[in-house]
């Protein structure tokens, strides 16, 4: 099947994405993933991996507790074609965020790649690729 690479709708989808999950926005996030989607998750800490937008939402709840996203630096996405596995056609989505901690009294900034996976018009597997925080000298 060919890929028409000018369908811009894969792209909103993943900027949808990405900015439901910058501004931790469930609504949003929910009519972005599949009810089934995956989503896994490397960074300095270490490899998660879990199913269901309810988990990736806790996760972002939790992190939203500690920081709040203060801007972003870039947002970038790039269509792929599906893979011969057929997970469904992939677009590779990166994002460089600034945070400030809730206390107001710490900054820095974080990078993130993601590789989403849609199919049917979902997002069925979220892969992330996380710096971690990385504190801004000052």
């Amino acid at each position: 099947m060919a890929i028409d690479t000018k369908d811009t709708k894969d792209l909103e989808l993943s900027h949808g994405f990405a900015r439901a999950y910058r501004e931790v926005d469930e609504e949003a996030m929910l009519a972005v993933l599949a009810p089934g989607a995956r989503y896994r998750m490397l960074m300095p800490r270490g490899y998660t991996e879990d199913q269901g937008p309810d988990k990736l939402i806790a996760k972002l709840r939790e992190f939203a507790t500690k920081w709040t996203f203060s801007g972003v630096d870039s947002v970038e996405a790039e269509l792929l074609s599906q893979n011969v596995l057929s997970t469904g056609r992939l677009v590779l989505v990166g994002q460089r965020l600034r945070l400030t901690s809730v206390a107001g009294d710490r900054t820095g900034t974080m990078v993130m790649k993601y590789l989403l996976a849609i199919k049917d018009g979902r997002i069925e597997l979220a892969d992330e690729l996380c710096s971690g925080l990385m504190p801004q000298a000052g």
